[in-house]
């Protein structure tokens, strides 16, 4: 209802109710926003994996410094 007191807010009832009838507009519009989120959250996820193939990398040269330590 907080949404709909918005939208009333920005539109008049007239033009609300045309949007409501105009539902293929709206599902586009929401279709496009889910597939923005989707490419953003595959982004952020590839941005992640690539940080934590770093840390791996570190965490591997950390170990072989602690290893030759011990050895010596």
């Amino acid at each position: 209802s907080e949404i709909y007191e918005r939208v009333l807010n920005e539109l008049n009832v007239y033009e609300f109710e045309t949007l409501l009838i105009n539902k293929p507009i709206l599902t586009k519009i929401a279709k496009n926003f889910l597939e923005q989120s989707q490419n953003l959250i595959q982004e952020k996820n590839k941005f992640l994996d690539l940080k934590k193939a770093e840390l791996q990398k570190r965490r591997a040269q950390i170990l072989n410094v602690r290893e030759s330590i011990k050895e010596d």
